[in-house]
């Protein structure tokens, strides 16, 4: 069964999801054949090399058993439709993406599905958790934060 989105010219889907909040599906090939929501976090996205990628899951007592509160973001699809279920972002696990390969080799290979960009409340509660990050280097809360951090 063929998606309306797999017809689009690769530019096209690149153009939606390279802005901030930008969001979209990927599958990620046969041990992770659940397709999954991916958020891009930068400020500057279509001038970035290196793209900071943030998850979604449904893992809730998982991650809030081993993580603080204020690196987690729960967002309900009364948040973000796109969503069907509640999911969260756990901000310590923030990927960084090579944006050639890793999102435009994908794009070009039809296993990107975008979707509507993130709401800035959503994106600014998710740059509020990062700004409590461990783990994340102070250019890579750059990248997200731009000039606020």
């Amino acid at each position: 069964m063929s998606s309306v989105w797999e017809n689009y010219p690769a530019d096209l889907i690149l153009k939606q999801i390279l802005v901030p909040g930008g969001a979209f599906r990927a599958s990620h090939g046969s041990q992770h054949s659940k397709n999954r929501f991916l958020f891009i976090l930068n400020v500057t996205p279509v001038q970035d090399a290196v793209l900071m990628v943030a998850t979604s899951t449904t893992q809730f007592e998982h991650n809030r058993s081993k993580w603080p509160s204020t690196v987690l973001v729960d967002i309900a699809p009364c948040d973000y439709a796109s969503l069907k279920e509640p999911s969260l972002i756990n901000c310590e696990f923030i990927e960084k993406w090579d944006k050639q390969r890793d999102l435009i080799e994908k794009i070009n290979a039809q296993r990107v599905q975008p979707l509507e960009p993130l709401p800035e409340n959503v994106l600014t509660r998710i740059r509020d958790a990062v700004r409590q990050c461990r783990r994340l280097s102070s250019f890579e809360k750059r990248m997200i934060l731009g000039d606020e951090s």
